[in-house]
C-alpha cells in the first residue's frame, strides 16, 4: 500500500493516513490553522528534496508503535521500506536531504510518539 501524495497539500481539515507502507510527498505538507493529521503505525513519508517539509499550524497526531513506528525521511532513503524512488544504489541519503518537520508557535497540538525523522 501507500502511494503519492500531491505537492503542496493543505490539510485544513481532519485528514488521516492509517495504511502501513510509503507515502511519496511530491512537495510542502501543511497542517493549516484549524486542519489536523493523523498518521497511524507503520506510515512512511519520504520527501525528495530539501525544499520540502512537513508544517504543523493546526494539529498533528504521528502515533506508531515500537514494532511499527511512523517515519519521517528522505526519498532517497532506502534503507526505510526499499528502493521507493526506484534508482538502485544511486543516491543515499545525507543530512538535509529533506528539510525536515516544524510545529509552528501557533500550533495547537503536536503529539508525537514512536514517530522518527531521518535525515
Amino acid at each position: 500500500s501507500g502511494g503519492v501524495l500531491a505537492g503542496f497539500a493543505a490539510m485544513d481539515k481532519m485528514n488521516s493516513l492509517n495504511e502501513d507502507g510509503a507515502f511519496i510527498m511530491r512537495g510542502a505538507l501543511t497542517v493549516s490553522a484549524g486542519g489536523q493529521l493523523s498518521l497511524g503505525r507503520g506510515v512512511v513519508l519520504k520527501w525528495p528534496a530539501t525544499s520540502f517539509a512537513l508544517v504543523v499550524n493546526g494539529i498533528l497526531s504521528a502515533i506508531g508503535t515500537a514494532a511499527e513506528p511512523v517515519i519521517l525521511t528522505s526519498l532517497r532513503d532506502d534503507a526505510t521500506v526499499g528502493d521507493t524512488n526506484k534508482d538502485g544504489a544511486a543516491t543515499t541519503p545525507v543530512p538535509g536531504s529533506w528539510r525536515g518537520s516544524a510545529c509552528r508557535p501557533a500550533a495547537t497540538a503536536c503529539a508525537m510518539w514512536r514517530t522518527r525523522s531521518l535525515t
